[in-house]
């Protein structure tokens, strides 16, 4: 049976969720961002949308995606009608023009329909940016729209779309969007109340403006007393997290939210940052290394799962973007090889990051400062990241450049072995018994650089059982219980 993320489990003042799929076992959040493929499915294909849909949805399937992003009313890249959110061939969203009010066109809407079946068939759920914040100037798809449109829409995408019925479906607001902006935030608000009062009670998150998590903003605040991103205090069942920086550090900080007031940890995804891959220059022609560190470091930090970015993908708006989707070098290997190998590693769903260097002693290096500069993915930041289970189970270090570290190996499970894994293509090889281990002596990985990871695992591992979740202030998101066993087109940074 195909397996698709559709919960999340509980979380704890000291332990993470993590995303759980159809069949109630854990699932790792793997996502692009084609944000503007709903718009232009079809485009070069002489209106093959399904084609289109189904051939993508197959590539990045077997990469590793578990998880689609997407805008469902698209007014930025990719857009081909940036006051109604129609598509290339001029199929608008309502009946008539942009209002809600005159119901939904059912010609629009069976794309949707086929998306978000085709995506359940290939192992993905949908990520619905449905409260984009570019959406809201005048001359775009809400500007201008009462209570009573908001209200129009939501009902009718939450009747269309229970998660009774679609349960491979998540609701998400924001993107580049700065917190407390009450005209917009009382619009999700009603949006938010409309889809769960029609039987959508799928997960929802919210994404702001970069060096965020959902729930707390250091660049208006600071980094040991933040400002509540109250919106997303209330709502946001996960945590998303965007970086422009050394990806650890805003993760590490999604891990002291407790510390700042938050009852519990919510689960941790890093969504949108620094590199995207595919032409152009800048962040949009990262080498292989610096995608991949951000990863590393995401997952060693106790993250739940990553975003890759192709630019020449995203926006759908070129003739060559499916074969893109299928040739970019590190779709196509080292991503699905990362995201296949971690989740293959039981209790990897366990990891807590070893904030207060118990695990690892000695030769981390030097930990970044948070910055609100931009672009801070860098070679020579020397921080090791690491995680380990509570029992001891599992343990992973990245260490981005060669160094000697010294482990506390008595917080590992009796029975442990500790391999090095190529950080590419996830060979592995023994690491020897410790407590230090050399990566200077293991030279250079597969790729002719110095990054590596470093992998303890007990040999008879237990699974551990998680609960399922209900949702903050009361939501609850639908949820099956565990058995045991962008860069976004249009910014402007």
């Amino acid at each position: 049976m195909t397996s698709y993320i559709t919960g999340i489990s509980a979380s704890t003042s000291t332990q993470a969720g993590h995303f759980i799929d159809n069949l109630g076992q854990p699932k790792m959040y793997v996502t692009d961002w084609a944000q503007g493929m709903l718009t232009n499915i079809g485009r070069y294909s002489s209106g093959n949308w399904q084609s289109d849909i189904d051939t993508y949805f197959s590539y990045r399937s077997a990469q590793g995606l578990t998880v689609h992003h997407d805008v469902m009313i698209n007014c930025v890249d990719g857009a081909a009608n940036l006051a109604t959110g129609g598509t290339w061939d001029g199929v608008a969203p309502f009946n008539s023009g942009g209002d809600p009010t005159t119901g939904l066109n059912n010609t629009f809407w069976t794309r949707v329909d086929y998306m978000i079946s085709s995506a359940a068939s290939h192992g993905i759920t949908v990520a619905w940016s449905i409260g984009l914040g570019y959406n809201w100037p005048t001359g775009r798809p809400y500007g201008g729209w009462t209570t009573a449109q908001f209200t129009a829409f939501c009902t009718a995408i939450g009747a269309r779309y229970p998660s009774s019925t679609h349960p491979n479906i998540l609701w998400l607001f924001g993107d580049d969007q700065d917190p407390g902006v009450t005209s917009i935030e009382d619009n999700w608000d009603t949006m938010l109340t409309a889809l769960r009062a029609n039987g959508a009670n799928q997960p929802v998150s919210v994404e702001w403006e970069t060096e965020t998590t959902s729930r707390y903003d250091p660049n208006t605040g600071s980094p040991t007393s933040p400002n509540a991103a109250t919106w997303g205090v209330n709502n946001a069942a996960y945590e998303i997290v965007y970086t422009y920086q050394i990806a650890y550090w805003m993760m590490e900080f999604a891990w002291k939210d407790v510390t700042f007031g938050s009852p519990a940890l919510l689960t941790p995804v890093q969504i949108d940052g620094e590199w995207y891959q595919g032409s152009g220059s800048s962040y949009y022609a990262p080498t292989d290394r610096q995608m991949r560190q951000e990863w590393w470091w995401t997952l060693t930090s106790g993250g739940r799962g990553f975003m890759a970015e192709a630019n020449n993908v995203y926006a759908a708006d070129n003739s060559s973007w499916l074969s893109n989707a299928q040739t970019d070098w590190v779709f196509a290997n080292n991503m699905g090889n990362i995201a296949i190998a971690f989740a293959s590693w039981t209790n990897w769903y366990l990891l807590v990051p070893d904030l207060s260097s118990a695990f690892i002693t000695a030769g981390r290096g030097t930990h970044a400062a948070f910055t609100t500069a931009q672009y801070g993915e860098t070679f020579t930041n020397t921080w090791v990241t690491a995680s380990i289970t509570p029992d001891g189970t599992l343990a992973v270090a990245y260490l981005s450049n060669h160094t000697t570290i010294t482990c506390t190996t008595s917080m590992l499970a009796a029975g442990w072995t500790a391999q090095w894994v190529d950080p590419i293509t996830c060979a592995t090889s023994s690491a020897g018994s410790g407590p230090t281990f050399n990566s200077t002596a293991k030279g250079s990985n597969s790729q002719g650089d110095p990054d590596w990871v470093l992998l303890f695992q007990a040999p008879s591992a237990a699974t551990v059982t998680p609960s399922a979740v209900a949702g903050p202030a009361g939501i609850a998101p639908t949820v099956i219980p565990v058995r045991a066993g962008r860069r976004n087109a249009g910014h402007s940074r």
